[in-house]
């Protein structure tokens, strides 16, 4: 029910002198789309304006800042800007403006907040600042005022309004598959750490043999076609990788067929680079981490590496 009395309900004016003509904007573009009832969050309000609060302050201290050194965590946030573009973009088009408002304000401040971390917030000058005004340009329809005042603030050209709109560049998923695999590694890590509840001096990583990413990509083909047991194994043994490896496969199978899908994968050399790019990262986070392929190791642990889930050895 709305009601003054129960102090859900708000004049267009009240909520303009209140909170601002931005704000008020950028919280009704996010209460719903298509058929949807609106939802005007007041929750999301409040929220949305502590974070453009925030990325004022951010743009005021970093835009034209930060390291020339390309790294690969740089890489992968600016695929993540031109993935949001491209979201983002194709929402606008359909009038989806909830969506649009996910892609080019909630999911790029999540992105960041991520980068940040894996930084330690020291920033690549050129893609710190690809960052800022591609989120300026993306924000100018729904907050006009305040992407024109940052776009003044650092020096942009006319006004942001007219500005071109972002141009999404090709993403490598190679670059988001591999930090997808370092945030679900820091999380099985974490699982770990909360069952052995020991102060761990020691992380060893194991990344799976090659074979066991062939049986992945074989296994994803069979499931296109049957789920039988009997038919997939006879199939998967016509492979000379994986015909050596039958027995491991016929324990495997079973626990996959179960589960009835198999994850993305990339592959061996992918995964063990990501992992060993962000190993400094890893010891700041938790103590010395090791990374070895399952083949190096006669570990029984390194026997329980899968493609996209290493096996954790903690010491």
């Amino acid at each position: 029910k709305m009601s003054k009395s129960k102090g859900n309900f708000f004049t267009m004016r009240e909520l303009y002198e209140r909170h601002g003509a931005d704000i008020v904007r950028l919280t009704a573009a996010s209460a719903g789309e298509g058929v949807e009832d609106a939802n005007y969050d007041m929750t999301f309000l409040e929220t949305s304006k502590r974070k453009l609060a925030e990325l004022a302050e951010f743009i005021n201290d970093h835009y034209g800042k930060g390291r020339t050194d390309l790294l690969p965590i740089d890489k992968w946030f600016e695929a993540m800007i031109n993935q949001s573009i491209a979201t983002a973009t194709k929402a606008m088009d359909a009038k989806l403006f909830k969506s649009a408002v996910l892609a080019s304000f909630l999911d790029l401040h999540r992105y960041l907040k991520w980068y940040t971390r894996r930084t330690n917030g020291k920033y690549n000058k050129k893609v710190i600042n690809y960052y800022i005004e591609t989120q300026l340009k993306l924000l100018a329809p729904l907050i006009p005022h305040f992407c024109e005042e940052m776009w003044n603030t650092i020096g942009g050209k006319g006004y942001v309004c007219n500005a071109p709109w972002p141009k999404a560049k090709k993403v490598d998923q190679k670059l988001v598959g591999g930090e997808l695999l370092i945030e679900q590694t820091m999380s099985d890590i974490n699982q770990v750490l909360k069952l052995v509840k020991v102060e761990p001096k020691k992380i060893t990583l194991f990344i799976a043999n090659k074979w066991k990413y062939t049986f992945m990509e074989e296994l994803a083909k069979q499931f296109k076609e049957t789920r039988e047991f009997k038919v997939i194994i006879k199939n998967l043994m016509k492979n000379t990788v994986l015909k050596s490896h039958s027995k491991e496969i016929a324990k495997m199978l079973p626990r996959m067929i179960k589960a009835g899908s198999v994850p993305s994968i990339g592959n061996q050399k992918l995964e063990f680079t990501a992992l060993r790019a962000a190993q400094d990262f890893l010891k700041e986070e938790y103590c010395t981490v090791e990374i070895i392929k399952e083949s190096d190791s006669n570990e029984a642990k390194a026997r329980q590496a899968m493609p996209g889930k290493v096996a954790i050895l903690v010491e």
